[in-house]
């Protein structure tokens, strides 16, 4: 009960403290379905350079060297939902 409760917490202060906008979460996203920079950044119309810098201030906020880190810290405290159902964003 009490891990339940401090992975509860955890969760509640990464989110409190990282505050991922939905477009943020949204190319978390796209990370997880294996779109590359340029896959998505074709998608919205801007420049791969520009969703790296994205991903950069994404690691910044997670605390995270790589995207990759990064997604697995959004799952794991439920920015995003992969279970075998297919990826699903859950707002931020």
């Amino acid at each position: 009960m009490v891990n339940l409760w401090h992975s509860s917490s955890v969760a509640d202060e990464l989110k409190s403290r990282s505050h991922l906008t939905s477009d943020e979460v949204a190319l978390l996203c796209a990370e997880l379905e294996g779109l590359s920079s340029k896959q998505i950044a074709k998608t919205l119309g801007l420049a791969p350079d520009a969703i790296d810098c994205r991903f950069q201030r994404i690691c910044a906020k997670l605390r995270t060297k790589t995207r990759r880190e990064a997604l697995r810290i959004a799952v794991a405290y439920g920015y995003i939902d992969d279970r075998p159902a297919g990826p699903r964003c859950l707002s931020a």
